[in-house]
């Protein structure tokens, strides 16, 4: 049995482990090379994110003039899950929180010139972004007289209220809030839910629930991927800055509000010191011009002429924050023309080892189509020792062939090269066991074909039957520069 080092092998055209940043859209990254199939994975913070990821998350939904105070039902967008992210409809009242904002609400009856505390009309209290029960004095408005007075205490389940002061007893009390209505019934599958209230026009009702929300992503371009949800970054586009009053008539810098500068692609390892001058866009009364000089550490942008003090001098630029971005990791498969690894040549001269560490070895089938690949692409009397192994393909680089004649010269090189292999492998056979399933015995079939995208390229599509019957197969591709 013959065995050889797998030092030339197929290229796949992986990339792997590619590092992001989100952009300013704060959804998109952009590979390296234009991705070729739909082989790939994203990972956010080393996690996998599948393309039709969907998650079960809170949304809220604004039935602001849905009411006339003769409603208290409404229908939700989305089916209604308990957020455990198990596929299961929700079946807890509570999983539904529906806001109402009350506006000016008398409660002056409640007071007789001794309280400085009373309770609103209607309870839990909420607050208004994020639907806690633990207010804030801010997050309520109480008026005596039509003027704000200050609030010491809240109890949001019994809706006691406490102010600074006490008022009199002919005065007129208002205050506005934030409360939880209550949930009567829902149909967590058609979105169906009906309240205890109904709230009049002016008020503002919101409605918070779990929701089964997309959450992965999509291969919009060649080489853009787009998030269905927003992702962090630190990297902030700021556009048509106003820095019109920086300027004299004298003074050519601009400071910009936000720095570091950067540059106009940035990765994970990209310092603001890289940011040329063509990353920031300076204009002056609407026309765009040079910039000398980008000190992107301080925020300074220098110009070759100073703008005059009635001069609309606007900046665009991209900035990185203190934040933490997340980090977006790419594989994909791109095109052979555009493989960092094999650079369009479909094999890779590298040792290749499993996942004990051990050298990959080659036999059988694939010890043939190594051993073809090897003397197809070897050039002819570059081997001192043996000055026939190899082709001449490498001659016919530089000369412009018709496209049939180069095609046969092709197909005929690679014809005689199986037959030098042939021999080789005899030889070989008289001290070195080679296996049938490595010997060759004839060609099957031998296609080559021109790319049509690129006339520069040419591939060869060989088929080789072995000894033992069994079919090894291989594709060159060559490049003809003229």
């Amino acid at each position: 049995m013959s065995f050889d080092l797998k030092l030339r092998r197929t290229c796949d055209h992986r990339v792997y482990n590619e590092e992001h940043l989100i952009v300013a859209d704060n959804r998109t990254v952009y590979t390296t090379y234009p991705i070729s199939n739909k082989d790939i994975v994203i990972k956010i913070n080393n996690y996998a994110i599948p393309r039709n990821n969907m998650v079960e998350q809170q949304i809220i939904e604004d039935f602001t003039g849905y009411f006339d105070g003769t409603k208290n039902s409404f229908v939700v967008s989305n089916s209604i899950y308990n957020g455990l992210n198990l596929q299961q409809y929700a079946t807890n009242k509570n999983l539904i929180q529906v806001q109402i904002h009350v506006t000016n609400e008398d409660d002056s009856f409640q007071f007789s010139g001794v309280e400085d505390w009373f309770f609103a009309q209607h309870i839990p209290l909420l607050t208004e972004f994020n639907f806690s029960g633990n207010l804030l004095p801010s997050d309520i408005n109480v008026k005596v007289n039509g003027v704000s007075v200050i609030v010491t205490d809240i109890d949001s389940n019994t809706g006691r209220i406490t102010l600074k002061e006490k008022p009199l007893v002919t005065d007129s009390i208002t205050v506005s809030y934030f409360y939880k209505a209550t949930v009567k019934s829902f149909n967590a599958s058609s979105g169906i839910v009906i309240i205890e209230e109904y709230p009049s026009s002016t008020q503002s009702v919101k409605v918070r629930y779990f929701a089964r929300q997309r959450n992965g992503w999509n291969l919009v371009d060649y080489n853009a991927i787009v998030f269905d949800q927003d992702r962090k970054t630190n990297r902030l586009y700021v556009e048509d800055e106003d820095a019109s009053s920086q300027f004299d008539g004298v003074n050519t810098v601009i400071k910009t509000v936000n720095f570091p500068l950067m540059p106009l692609h940035s990765t994970l390892k990209t310092r603001p010191l890289e940011t040329l001058p063509n990353s920031v866009d300076v204009s002056v009364n609407g026309i765009y011009v040079d910039v000398l000089y980008v000190d992107a550490v301080h925020g300074f942008i220098y110009l070759y002429t100073p703008p005059q003090p009635t001069d609309v001098v606007l900046v665009s630029y991209y900035y990185q924050n203190s934040d933490t971005p997340d980090i977006i990791t790419t594989e994909y498969q791109t095109n052979s023309n555009t493989c960092p690894k094999c650079f369009g040549r479909n094999y890779v001269d590298d040792l290749e080892l499993d996942n004990t560490g051990n050298i990959i070895i080659v036999a059988n089938e694939d010890k043939l189509a190594q051993d073809a690949m090897k003397i197809v692409s070897t050039i002819k009397g570059s081997n001192t020792e043996h000055p026939w192994y190899g082709t001449t393909l490498e001659n016919l680089i530089g000369y412009s062939l018709i496209p049939d004649i180069l095609q046969t010269r092709i197909s005929v090189e690679i014809q005689n090269a199986m037959r030098d292999l042939k021999e080789l492998q005899v030889k070989q056979s008289e001290y070195q066991t080679l296996t049938n399933n490595e010997f060759l015995d004839t060609i099957k079939d031998l296609i080559v074909l021109q790319d049509t995208s690129d006339p520069s390229y040419w591939t060869a599509q060989l088929s080789l039957i072995t000894q033992a019957r069994t079919i090894a197969e291989l594709t060159e591709t060559i490049r003809f520069e003229q």
